[in-house]
């Protein structure tokens, strides 16, 4: 139904009351009002998002996200505190779930980078196999790094190799033989690890 021309200005008069002091009579913050802190009050039955965020001075996106909480809790009052678009505080019922958004967002921006889990060398390395096939292997890699290496110019012609091994070595064992040598790929030759020179 339609309000009549003197329930409206009984409306606009109650609003103009409110306005001058800020408060309902039971003490709940007035539409519209902003108060000495900063605080501004209204409802969604009363102001769009738009007006509430151009009295704010912030994004209508900002204050999309109070719409869920305000009409789950049957369009009571909320509150935001603003500076320079930045909202402070929303309505007490819903802060937990604000702070849990945020100690989440938090978390993820603290997170590091993903790195790739450090792989065995048996699997990096081709030339770590001891079976006659994976041997052959081997050799016809060394071969091929041998035909290209003549074209490699000074020390990017050395690539780390490292030495075939069994498999039935324990772990200690195991760590030793896996050390890698350094050999000019179109010679063959071992390397001295420390200087890395080109022979």
């Amino acid at each position: 139904p339609e309000k009549t021309p003197e329930a409206t200005s009984k409306s606009s008069n109650k609003q103009k009351s409110y306005q001058a002091s800020g408060e309902e009579e039971d003490g709940i913050p007035a539409p519209g009002f902003i108060s000495t802190d900063g605080m501004y009050y209204c409802t969604y039955e009363d102001e769009t998002l738009s007006q509430v965020a151009n009295k704010v001075g912030c994004e209508w996106r900002d204050l999309a996200s109070l719409r869920e909480n305000t009409d789950r809790y049957g369009k009571l009052t909320f509150n935001i505190k603003f500076k320079v678009k930045t909202l402070l505080q929303i309505p007490e019922k819903a802060a937990s779930r604000q702070k849990h958004k945020e100690e989440v967002a938090y978390q993820v921006k603290q997170k590091p980078l993903i790195q790739k889990p450090p792989t065995s060398s048996r699997a990096q390395n081709p030339m770590s196999y001891s079976t006659p096939m994976q041997e052959e292997l081997r050799n016809k890699h060394l071969t091929q790094l041998s035909s290209v290496a003549p074209k490699i110019p000074g020390k990017l012609g050395q690539v780390p190799v490292l030495q075939a091994q069994p498999h039935n070595l324990n772990s200690s064992q195991e760590a030793d033989q896996q050390k890698a040598v350094l050999v000019h790929a179109s010679t063959n030759e071992a390397v001295p690890v420390s200087t890395h020179t080109t022979p």
